[in-house]
């Protein structure tokens, strides 16, 4: 049977493993090297915020993309990234954007897949 076990200082407890992955982040900031003529998708993905100013709905296929969505489109709205997470069904990414679109027809909608 399963006991109670209170965590009493959760934020003290969480400070030292935060403070460390502040520093990680520093140390090894999110980045990508531009080669030649060559385009990284992650270019892709900062360029389509810069060019909807990150007021756009962004939905994701399963793979790497969510990955390169999550680090490079710097979101400032909560509930704009629809993603299945790690373990979703390839596909999902265009009925959510389709979905999406009918439930806020005003709005830019973007999937990225690839």
């Amino acid at each position: 049977m399963a006991q109670a076990n209170p965590i009493e200082d959760l934020a003290g407890k969480r400070r030292e493993w935060l403070e460390q992955v502040r520093r990680w982040a520093e140390d090894y900031p999110l980045t990508y090297k531009h080669e030649g003529d060559i385009i990284k998708p992650q270019y892709v993905v900062e360029k389509i915020y810069e060019l909807c100013q990150g007021e756009a709905i962004i939905t994701t296929e399963v793979g790497q993309n969510q990955m390169w969505t999550a680090q490079f489109f710097h979101f400032s709205h909560p509930r704009t990234l629809l993603s299945s997470g790690g373990l979703g069904t390839m596909g999902y990414g265009l009925p959510a954007a389709i979905g999406a679109q009918v439930a806020f027809p005003d709005r830019l909608v973007v999937d990225i897949a690839g």
